[in-house]
């Protein structure tokens, strides 16, 4: 039988089936031969040939059953190219137990675990790795985060006080206690870690609400942090913004006039001017107008560069189809500063709408939409109202119809579409 040489057996394993390589093995000494070709599946992957590299790496596995080092290597394969469940767990696992103290295969055991949703034995892993290399770091931290992803708080505390031992304590673990204590509803405790911080905390994790019960939590924060600090606006914001969320409008109000006893001067005013712009908010919702408006009012006299108030409030005005021209005033003042604002530059020219001038609306509402990123059902629905006062059907029924296939809300589009005509929303 012919006997090849290691070029030709290279050759043979890129263009035959991996199983047909060992037909020559013997020809070789047994380690050389493996060492041979480990080294080639490797720069084989370094020159971007997966498909040889596995191969290779499959026949390795034919030559040394025993190499740990292979079967990592597989493992990778199967794990990122093959999407395999299964395989990667069994190999890792051999490869562990044939080499307990290699770092790198057990952390590819845990992220294997982790990827895939297998806590239970992700957590199996990660604690013998936490025990068999007690002083890293980045062990202690993926495990930490795997009991915060599976609800077992404590365990994560108590792997979070091995961290600080080695770390020290900083906001980053402050926060993570924070976290902790949250979902055990430990509020005291909560409380207590981020006091020192409470304002950044509140802020932060009210972004951060998914559920009722984080927005308790919240409240509950709140409450303790404004009757702490009573001076502090940021905090009353918050509080009464939490209740509103909550449904508790009384309160949120309640807590309102609570911050406006706070204020002290005019160091406050754009804090304060925030305050109010809240009240106006809960006001209008509650579809009380003169309050909201007059909220407004206040907003703007304590920070007349709040362009998003004064948007808001020039764009209620037009809705309740009232002072038409101090709307007008003040949405001018807001594309004037950002003329790129789509949302300010469809408020405009609804003002002008309202007021009949539309062929200045055709002309703002058309920059609108030109500078519109993420089309809006409203700001489409405006442009057909407006090309419709401007003689053009066809064009009001396309941007109808695109308000349509954004999920507009609107009470009246159906009608303008059935009938090819606009429909006045008014009462």
């Amino acid at each position: 039988m012919k006997q090849f040489t290691l070029t030709t057996l290279i050759l043979v394993l890129l263009t035959l089936p991996c199983q047909l390589l060992c037909v020559q093995a013997d020809t070789f000494d047994g380690d050389g031969l493996f060492e041979y070709f480990f080294h080639e599946a490797t720069n084989q992957m370094y020159q971007g040939d997966l498909a040889a590299a596995f191969d290779i790496l499959q026949y390795c596995h034919e030559l040394n059953p025993s190499s740990a080092a292979v079967k990592f290597e597989l493992a990778k394969f199967y794990m990122l190219y093959f999407k395999d469940r299964e395989a990667p767990g069994l190999l890792l696992r051999e490869a562990v137990s044939l080499e307990p103290d290699n770092y790198w295969y057990w952390q590819l055991l845990g992220i294997f675990y982790s990827e895939t949703h297998r806590y239970t034995e992700a957590i199996e892993i990660y604690e013998k790795m936490a025990a068999q290399f007690p002083n890293r770091i980045d062990i202690l931290a993926d495990l930490m985060n795997l009991y915060d992803n599976t609800g077992e708080f404590r365990k994560g505390l108590a792997i979070l006080d091995r961290l600080e031992l080695l770390e020290g304590e900083s906001l980053q673990s402050a926060v993570q206690r924070f976290q902790f204590y949250l979902g055990l509803r430990d509020m005291d405790s909560a409380y207590i870690v981020i006091r020192p911080n409470v304002e950044w905390a509140i802020e932060t994790f009210s972004g951060m609400v998914t559920n009722i019960g984080q927005l308790n939590s919240i409240r509950n924060l709140c409450q303790r942090a404004v009757r702490d600090f009573p001076e502090n606006l940021n905090l009353h914001y918050w509080k009464a913004l939490s209740e509103y969320r909550a449904g508790d409008v009384s309160s949120a109000l309640s807590a309102l006039d609570s911050s406006f006893r706070a204020i002290k001067d005019d160091s406050d005013a754009i804090q304060a001017a925030r305050l109010y712009t809240l009240r106006g908010d809960i006001c209008y919702n509650q579809k009380d107008m003169v309050s909201a408006f007059d909220a407004y009012e206040h907003a703007l006299v304590l920070n007349p560069a709040d362009n998003m108030t004064a948007n808001n409030y020039a764009y209620f005005l037009s809705l309740e189809r009232r002072d038409l021209d101090k709307a007008l005033l003040l949405s001018l003042k807001t594309i004037q500063e950002e003329p790129l604002n789509s949302t300010y530059l469809d408020t405009y020219a609804w003002i002008l709408f309202r007021l009949g001038r539309y062929k200045s609306a055709l002309e703002y509402i058309d920059r609108a939409v030109q500078c519109e990123g993420e089309q809006s059902a409203d700001v489409m629905e405006h442009c057909g109202d407006i090309h419709y006062f401007n003689g053009d059907v066809e064009g009001a029924m396309n941007y109808w119809h695109q308000a349509v296939e954004l999920h507009s809300e609107s009470k009246t589009l159906e009608q303008k579409i059935q009938q090819r005509k606009y429909i006045d929303d008014a009462p």
